[in-house]
């Protein structure tokens, strides 16, 4: 059995355990879904494991807040996800796993670090220096270019991506089905009922970012097609049980070249209405996001706006980046109830001034317009849940809000540690005395290692 074989085997028999016990039902709070992988040779006589990879992922991430007029935080923790996925059996149809230990260790960080670091069940702040959990399991099947996986993974399409903004990514527990239909037109459904979110180690239920509403599952359903070399479309629907219905289209589109200039447009829209019960209240939302940018040699400069037609804040699920509009990118979402928005950035490439690997964006927001009073009188109790969204300071919300940060970023392209990317992000954002949100100060520095052991 070659050493290879070997490590594979050892580490599918020493998570299975964990996985059926991580595979109980739920107590009750940037890698892409994963695209069919070529068909393994014939020729293979155990691909199942000669196919697998195992990729290594070292982070450290030293992070601090401050709230104005309120907590501050802060937390440097290691990570590691140790990523093993096997190939496929033989025959008309293939089977294999999926399997991906977490590990990580606080070196510092304040009593209230919350997601920065470790989180209880119970969602306070724990003082663990070290913690461990079965971060991805999966069982898979394949036919020609059609996968289908059911376990605990990692998502990325408009309406559920993993928020990987913390030391370990939340992972969602449930089943995906994808498929290349072309080379340029792929299609791919899933439906989730729980998840291990940002610094826990324990599965919850699903609940939406904004209302804080429980539901029992999300379903999801889309395709993304290159139309042509320039240009993109993006379609998608997802159900959150007993809350929304959502539909969701973008499109891209580029002209020029970089040798004059490169125009790029792109627009983004949702529309989402209550479901079922309506848990969280008559929802009737559109949302959308228009930008244009232009690029020549290593600089490029985008506007966009953005707009919330609604008298609700435009929710999506917690520990999910479910808001594919332009400016929900940094401190805040510009989300609320008739929102307008506005963002200037800059993106500078180092590869076109001979520093290939540096990478900069800077940004300046701006939100106003928000109108909370229809919302207010829905939610104008002080007991309900969503009150503190509608009403600050005894008035329905208002005001506006503003930020400005930078991102610089370096990936080392050659050498014993290529693919190692080092980022700062730093980010001030300021609001009005009536906007439902508090303004912060954060700063990350964050170190990211791949390891490819085969």
């Amino acid at each position: 059995m070659t050493t290879r074989r070997a490590l594979a085997l050892s580490l599918m028999a020493c998570t299975s355990a964990q996985a059926q016990m991580q595979c109980e039902p739920p107590l009750h709070d940037c890698p892409p879904t994963e695209l069919p992988q070529p068909r393994p040779d014939p020729a293979d006589k155990f691909p199942l494991i000669d196919d697998g990879k195992l990729k290594i992922d070292l982070r450290s991430v030293s992070d601090s807040q401050s709230v104005d007029k309120g907590i501050k935080r802060h937390a440097w923790t290691l990570n590691m996800q140790a990523s093993y996925e096997s190939g496929y059996t033989s025959g008309p149809v293939g089977f294999g796993v999926d399997i991906a230990p977490f590990v990580a260790t606080r070196i510092d960080g304040s009593d209230n670090a919350g997601n920065m670091a470790h989180v209880r069940p119970d969602g306070h702040s724990a003082d663990d220096r070290a913690w461990a959990y079965l971060g991805k399991y999966a069982v898979k099947a394949r036919v020609g270019d059609t996968v289908v996986k059911y376990g605990l993974q990692r998502v990325s399409n408009p309406v559920l991506e993993s928020k990987d903004n913390r030391g370990l990514p939340p992972t969602f527990r449930g089943a995906t089905i994808t498929s290349v239909i072309t080379p340029s037109l792929n299609v791919e459904a899933g439906d989730f009922d729980a998840a291990i979110g940002r610094g826990r180690s324990t599965l919850k239920g699903l609940s939406t970012e904004y209302g804080g509403t429980p539901f029992k599952r999300i379903a999801y359903a889309g395709a993304n097609w290159d139309y042509s070399e320039t240009g993109s479309l993006s379609v998608y629907a997802n159900q959150a049980s007993d809350v929304w219905n959502q539909s969701y289209a973008s499109v891209t589109q580029s002209v020029g070249n970089l040798a004059t200039v490169q125009w790029t447009g792109a627009a983004n829209a949702y529309l989402t209405h209550n479901q079922g019960a309506s848990l969280q209240g008559p929802i009737d939302s559109k949302a959308y996001s228009l930008s244009l940018s232009a690029a020549h040699g290593p600089l490029t400069i985008m506007a966009a706006y953005q707009q919330v037609l609604s008298d609700q804040f435009f929710d999506d699920v917690n520990d999910a980046w479910g808001i594919a509009l332009v400016n929900a990118v940094a401190a805040a979402d510009y989300n609320a109830p008739h929102e307008q928005s506005a963002q200037l950035r800059v993106v500078v490439d180092g590869a076109s001034l001979g520093v290939p690997g540096l990478k900069l964006i800077s940004w300046v927001m701006t939100g106003w317009g928000t109108d909370g009073r229809n919302g207010a009188g829905q939610h104008a109790s002080p007991s309900d849940p969503q009150y503190t969204l509608y009403w600050v300071d005894g008035r329905p919300a208002g005001g506006n809000h503003h930020e400005i940060g930078a991102f610089p970023t370096y990936t080392l392209q050659e050498g014993r540690f290529k693919g190692t990317k080092i980022g700062f992000f730093g980010c001030a954002y300021k609001v009005s005395k009536r906007y439902p949100d508090s303004g912060i100060h954060e700063y990350k520095f964050q170190l990211d290692m791949p390891i490819q052991v085969f």
